[in-house]
């Protein structure tokens, strides 16, 4: 049976120091191919834009396993996961062993980025982490753990970042010289390294056929209170993301759902393990969710096949109508 394998770890280029091989590569990059082919489009041609969206939820929640669904439609996926403590593909793995669907293993493929370089150099050049990535067809670029990102990934880099003086002639914290704790200065590279990742992320296409990749980006879940008083507290829940950069980010999804699991019925289907997965696609005051005028109910089963055939249906995106069969 298909095994799903990381793609193998790109080859010295010039020597042992990763820093000389890393330049030596961003160098390589400018040229290699011609931008995506550009051209207007009428918006009643099949595929004339790209989907994009964001679930967010605590963890155990099902947001990776989602991407089954898309497997399922007989989509071909990249999984960029940035997550803390890397792939969570594991359950992707498993839930495809366990149904007999194993050979849908070969329609993943996955891809570690361990730095914030890594990841801005993937943005930049894709074909530098997968050489084959214009050839093999891919459908979606799944980038799981975007929370991660925000908070290791750019956290770090800034937190490297020689702090910035201020005018005053205060001395800079302990803190900040350690990259623990950030100043005003700092949440402001937080801010453009995070939308500006977002909106290059998007904008991935094939550079050979013009090809729109669909997008899906998930995060973890921020919970707060607010409020008090005789009206006592409100919770609120959000994607994770910290300062502008998350507020803005949010615009760039045709839908954000939040994932949530609760106890199961009693009448529940056997093997469920006591829990019942829902996907909230409706906001308020107290939830995150958008949709650019898709037609879903307030909260829907967790199924993304079944979530993705009434998407395609009012958008005019391809899908089937009965799952990829067991081999």
């Amino acid at each position: 049976m298909a095994e799903l394998k990381p793609l193998k770890p790109l080859a010295p280029v010039g020597g042992n120091d990763p820093k000389t091989d890393f330049v030596k590569r961003a160098g390589q990059r400018s040229g290699q191919l011609p931008t995506p082919r550009l051209r207007a489009i009428s918006l009643d041609e099949e595929e004339a834009l790209p989907f994009k969206m964001m679930l967010y939820g605590t963890w155990g929640t099902g947001k990776t396993l989602s991407l089954v669904g898309l497997l399922l439609h007989g989509f071909k996926v990249l999984v960029l996961t940035t997550d803390v403590g890397g792939s969570g593909l594991l359950s992707v793995k498993t839930w495809l062993r366990r149904t007999g669907r194993a050979a849908l293993l070969t329609n993943v493929y996955s891809l570690t980025l361990s730095s914030y370089s890594e990841v801005e150099s993937f943005l930049e050049a894709p074909e530098t982490y997968m050489p084959d990535i214009y050839d093999v067809d891919i459908d979606w670029l799944f980038w799981d753990g975007f929370s991660g990102y925000q908070q290791v990934h750019v956290g770090s880099f800034v937190g490297d970042l020689e702090p910035a003086r201020s005018d005053s002639g205060k001395p800079v914290s302990e803190g900040r010289q350690a990259g623990l704790v950030f100043e005003q200065a700092d949440w402001g590279a937080v801010r453009n390294a995070t939308i500006r990742a977002v909106s290059d992320f998007c904008n991935l296409a094939n550079k050979k056929t013009g090809k729109q990749w669909h997008k899906a980006v998930t995060c973890l879940e921020s919970v707060k209170a607010k409020g008090g008083g005789q009206g006592g507290f409100v919770e609120t829940r959000q994607p994770l993301l910290q300062g502008a950069g998350g507020i803005l980010s949010g615009a760039a999804f045709d839908l954000i759902i939040e994932t949530t699991a609760t106890a199961a019925s009693a009448n529940a289907e056997e093997g469920s393990g006591g829990r019942q997965y829902w996907y909230v696609t409706k906001g308020n005051q107290q939830i995150a969710a958008k949709s650019r005028g898709i037609e879903l109910e307030p909260r829907e089963t967790a199924d993304m096949f079944a979530l993705w055939q009434k998407i395609a249906k009012q958008v005019g995106l391809p899908y089937r109508e009965e799952p990829v069969p067991v081999a």
